[in-house]
């Protein structure tokens, strides 16, 4: 099955690749080629699942922790 990728960069520098055929999955790499490889990657996996339904990926960060799970691990200042 051939899904239709598209890259591009982030202020910050890093490449994010979106996959119109998984909405809402958005893969992150350093290069270009880091993030085509990652999306071609997790979407081959998947697709190899029949029954998503609607739901929704919303980011996949290879190899790294989403800023937002860094913030959830630092305990609260009272």
């Amino acid at each position: 099955m051939v899904s239709h990728i598209e890259c591009s960069r982030e202020p910050d520098g890093r490449w994010v690749a979106r996959v119109y055929d998984l909405p809402g999955l958005q893969l992150y790499g350093d290069s270009q080629e880091d993030a085509l490889a990652a999306a071609r990657k997790v979407t081959a996996m998947l697709l190899s699942q029949s029954n998503w339904g609607d739901q929704r990926i919303v980011a996949f960060y290879p190899d790294r922790t989403p800023d937002s799970a860094r913030v959830a691990e630092q305990p609260l200042a009272i």
